[in-house]
């Protein structure tokens, strides 16, 4: 059985977030899971979201 994600069981009113809602076009769509009884969270960050990151990181 699959694991669900915390974000897949909010209601439609919470689904806008950058972070995580699902709903959210140019969000992150972060996904939480249970590991024990800590949450987790793994996200590799699509390029274009890395863009102020990078320029950040490569100013001298």
């Amino acid at each position: 059985m699959k694991e669900i994600a915390f974000q897949d069981l909010y209601p439609e009113d919470y689904t806008n977030c950058y972070g995580c809602g699902r709903n959210n076009p140019a969000g992150l769509h972060l996904k939480s899971y249970w590991d024990g009884e800590e949450s987790v969270c793994r996200h590799t960050p699509a390029p274009s979201t890395l863009v102020g990151f990078q320029v950040f990181c490569t100013e001298e």
